[in-house]
């Protein structure tokens, strides 16, 4: 059975709201968006960055706005411990807290790293 569908009414108000026209080769294949290098890193590996890079929007962290997770990477000594005791040696950051605020405040930015992917990250949030 064919299905014959009129869009005349449609098309009369895409072209009187003053929208391009967007021509698609094959609309049954699905078109895949190009991700951004930031994408990508953020998902991986993460980014280290600066406090001072990061932004605030509605009290939650974001970075070139995409909402993100912030956490120190490195904790040097304490890592082997909280590994031992099987608590995560990582404390996430997902908001502006007073924690951030005091690193700020002493000028210690060097070892933060914002992620967007949750699967390589352990313990609670």
């Amino acid at each position: 059975m064919r299905l014959k569908v009129d869009f005349s009414s449609l098309h009369r108000a895409v072209k009187k709201m003053g929208a391009d026209k967007i021509v698609v080769e094959n609309p049954l294949k699905p078109s895949i968006p190009e991700l951004d290098p930031i994408d990508i890193e953020l998902t991986e590996s993460g980014i280290e960055i600066q406090l001072q890079d990061i932004e605030v929007r509605s009290g939650l962290i974001a970075y070139k706005g995409r909402q993100v997770l912030l956490y120190i990477q490195d904790h040097g000594e304490r890592a082997p411990v909280a590994l031992g005791t099987g608590v995560s040696p990582y404390k996430y950051h997902i908001s502006e807290c007073c924690t951030l605020k005091d690193m700020r405040a002493k000028n210690r930015f060097e070892r933060y790293v914002v992620t967007n992917h949750l699967s390589h990250l352990s313990g609670d949030f």
